[in-house]
């Protein structure tokens, strides 16, 4: 045998057992340390096992092809071959294919590999039995993988064409997590994807029911396919009926675009044989409006059954999420681009909102804004900065009349109307009290003004016959276009920042900062035109239009929205602090806490709006002073982000600081000067939760009543607080202190001072509630209901208490 060919027999040698070796380390670094995924491979349609495969097949081809060509060069040297050596590739390709069949002669192969280890290396040398010994073994070993790798495959290649098969192969890996759909539609592809991007570390198998597609229907198609990119399994079955697994961790997501077929599924879920499935699960509900709460309390009420807690044979019952896909987005649109944005720069305090359309985000967008825009302005009057009420009013633009959208209104609370001015429309008598704030009938402000404009704006009549509405509403400072679909709301956003641009340029009006969003829920389509969102119509420096494309699927249906994570931590600081004041367990520390009661739903939502709303309140005590506005290009959009948190980051460290006795200056003058406003901003704060809870559909009932039925302030099941009530407005004036307590030096509410010297002559109707309250329980465990009013309870991007601490070193 010459030198070459045995250099080439040797580099065979050595790419099998190289090749073998690193499918063996891949495997078990995939299997224990997640170091590497091959998920980014999937875009390539290349599977785990097809890349383990090739890595095996290499290397018995190897192994085989050096076996093979030693055994060419022995017989040619007795003339004894049969075969020349180009030819011994293809056969050995075929002989390694044999061993994945178990179709082979291993015995001789064994021999084979011996003879050839013994002639590479020399007779007597020490490591020849250790060679002999690597190589055999590693042939060995690729003789007994190969074949169980084969029926892999073949399972592989019949899960992907029989789903149900690869449905009961999930359900043998218990620590992967597994997500149920109800159904495949754009929405949970959109939300699937995100799972599959979040938890990517953890495999997820994403799971579509009833997935009957119509191969003519082209779009439904389109998602199947794409669904199988993402590994996910698709099957025909419904929700109900599909086999589920007890064991891992299990989340079901029930979205159908019919809502009320999500409630069925809910039901299936829930019946007797598929209860044991559900056990210790989530079940994510999709509705648009508050009828789950029946169903679920009634659901709860079956599980909470002796034969039903058999059935469960001791796992928990599951916890039922609501979830509000269009609120969700209003809500994230008003915390990403804040109502106050147009107002930083304005010399006025009024806040004029336009919104286009009268649907659901329409609908949601008017009962946002109703609580988002409950804040003040700051304005520098004699070296200090003065908080003054901002004065809202909300123009509705629809097609449906007026008496539609009040309807709507409503139905989700009639008191709403009670709280705002209507032009041309008298307060309905049994309203005309909410605003009172004593018994002597003195008022405090609406919370906004409310404007209905019938009218169609796709159409050339809107904008050219009404010219006195059109001119009022172009000089709005936040538009929300929402029509209903994608190609409308493009036009008429686009309509008005021209309209507005020219307004503007032709010094018709004095130019002033708008903003436009507008709903556009193809991704890739809002994704292109939030590339660019700043407009300079006056000069090519100075931006007054800002244009934001919201509502992309990839957005609305995302792990982060569905899950509500960006506020969550957030929502529990809050609750956490609440509910430490009261000294009650904590109701906010996980979804769980919310199975089947009200009261703890409550507080869970409530908790998130107060996350939500307090850079409203930073910009109430004049803290933001830059906008979105001051950035010339489109990607500074972080650098703003960076400024307002910085800038809630001063209010953190004056509102907890231990002792004004720190301070001297101008920072103790702050500090004293925020001691007057938080009376202001406990105020504001409690405007802004009567605004939200009303929003939730609670209205208010007598005190003396609910105190003397309940023992309660509030009623969860019938919807009814008794706090609903308006407090008076600190005038800030000396003596003027609003809450009868002292604060403690670190910025708690004092509770032994309360109600020590009450004068029933200066309490307003908060008070009342608060005094009914003392009257019926022991004084020492009475609480004035303001004191939760206060920014204690905000912790804006601190969900922990220690980061906060260290500001203040």
């Amino acid at each position: 045998m010459s030198k070459s060919q045995l250099i080439l027999i040797n580099i065979t040698i050595i790419l099998s057992l190289l090749s073998f070796i690193l499918l063996v380390v891949l495997f078990f670094v995939r299997k224990f340390t997640n170091i590497y995924n091959l998920a980014k491979y999937k875009k390539f349609e290349v599977s785990t096992f097809l890349f383990y495969s090739f890595l095996l097949l290499l290397s018995i081809w190897a192994l085989r092809f050096g076996v093979g060509y030693y055994s060419i060069i022995i017989d040619s040297s007795n003339n004894a071959s049969h075969i020349a050596p180009h030819e011994e590739i293809l056969n050995s390709f075929f002989k390694a294919l044999r061993t994945f069949s178990m179709d082979e002669d291993f015995e001789q192969y064994i021999i084979s590999i011996k003879s050839l280890v013994k002639e590479i290396v020399p007779d007597g040398h020490c490591s020849l039995t250790i060679i002999q010994t690597v190589v055999v073994t590693a042939a060995s070993l690729m003789n007994l993988i190969a074949p169980i790798i084969s029926g892999a495959i073949i399972l592989e290649i019949l899960a992907s064409v029989f789903p149900k098969i690869g449905l009961r192969l999930s359900y043998c890996k218990t620590r992967r997590p597994k997500y149920y759909f109800s159904e495949l539609n754009p929405a949970s592809l959109a939300l699937a994807k995100s799972i599959f991007y979040k938890e990517k570390d953890e495999k997820p198998f994403l799971i579509f029911t009833d997935t009957y597609v119509d191969s003519e229907n082209e779009k439904e198609y389109e998602l199947l396919l794409e669904a199988k990119k993402y590994g996910a399994i698709c099957i025909r079955d419904d929700l109900s009926h599909v086999v589920k697994t007890r064991h891992g961790k299990r989340t079901y997501f029930l979205m159908d675009e019919n809502e009320f077929g999500n409630f069925q599924t809910l039901l299936g879920l829930t019946d007797d044989n598929n209860v044991t499935f559900i056990t210790d699960s989530q079940i994510f509900l999709f509705v648009q409006t508050d009828a789950y709460v029946q169903i679920e309390k009634q659901i709860n009420e079956v599980f909470d059954k002796d034969d039903k807690k058999k059935l469960l044979k001791g796992g928990k019952k599951p916890t039922i999420v609501p979830v509000s896909g269009y609120r969700n987005l209003v809500h994230n649109l008003f915390v990403e681009v804040p109502l106050y944005e147009p107002l930083v720069h304005k010399d006025d305090n009024r806040l004029n909102i336009t919104i286009l359309g009268n649907g659901i985000i329409g609908t949601e967008a008017f009962l946002s804004a109703y609580w988002f825009g409950q804040m003040m302005i700051s304005r520098e009057k004699d070296g200090k900065k003065t908080m003054s009420d901002c004065e809202m009013t909300i123009n509705i633009v629809s097609k449906d009349s007026a008496d539609v959208f009040w309807s709507k209104i409503d139905y989700i609370n009639p008191e709403i109307r009670g709280t705002v001015v209507i032009p041309r429309e008298r307060t309905p008598k049994r309203f005309r009290k909410i605003l009172e704030y004593n018994d002597k009938g003195d008022k405090n402000k609406p919370y906004c003004k409310v404007k209905y404009i019938q009218s169609d704006v796709k159409i050339g009549g809107f904008w050219d016959e009404q010219v006195d509405d059109t001119q009022v509403l172009l000089e709005s400072d936040y538009f929300i276009v929402a029509l209903g679909n994608d190609a409308d709301n493009i036009s008429v956003a686009n309509k008005l920042r021209r309209s507005i641009g020219k307004m503007h340029m032709e010094g018709s009006t004095k130019a002033k900062n708008t903003v436009i969003a507008y709903v556009v829920f193809d991704p890739e389509l809002a994704e292109k035109l939030n590339g660019h969102k700043k407009y300079q119509t006056l000069n090519d420096v100075q931006t007054d239009i800002y244009m934001h494309a919201f509502g992309s699927l990839n957005i609305v249906y995302s792990y982060d929205n569905v899950y509500m994570s960006r506020f969550k931590m957030l929502a529990e600081a809050v609750g956490a602090a609440y509910d430490k004041s009261q000294i009650s367990q904590k109701l906010t520390d996980d979804n769980d806490a919310r199975k089947g009661d009200e009261k703890n739903n409550y507080h869970y939502w409530a908790s998130l709006a107060r996350s939500m709303h307090f850079k409203y309140k930073a910009f109430s005590l004049g803290l933001i002073e830059k906008s979105i506005f001051d950035y010339g290009s489109d990607e500074a959009d972080d650098l703003h982000k960076d400024y307002v948190k910085k800038q809630c980051e001063k209010y953190i460290k004056i509102a907890l600081a231990e002792s004004p006795q720190e301070f001297s200056g101008e920072i103790l003058d702050a500090y004293e000067d925020a001691q007057f406003k938080k009376h202001l901003l406990a105020w504001l704060e409690h405007r802004r939760w009567c605004a939200f809870t009303r929003t939730m559909g609670y209205q208010h009932t007598d005190a003396v009543k609910i105190f003397d039925v309940k023992n309660c302030q509030k009623d969860m099941d019938l919807k009814l607080h008794s706090c609903l009530v308006e407090a008076r407005r600190p005038r800030l004036a000396e003596g003027d202190t609003y809450i009868y307590a002292k604060f403690l030096p670190n910025g708690l509410v004092d509770t032994d001072t309360i109600f020590k010297s009450y004068s029933i002559e200066r309490l307003d109707r908060l008070d009342m509630v608060s005094f009914e309250r003392k009257i019926r329980t022991a004084p020492e465990s009475a609480e004035d209901f303001k004191i939760h009013d206060y920014y204690r309870y905000e912790l804006y991007d601190y969900p922990e208490i220690d980061d906060i601490a260290k500001l203040l070193k």
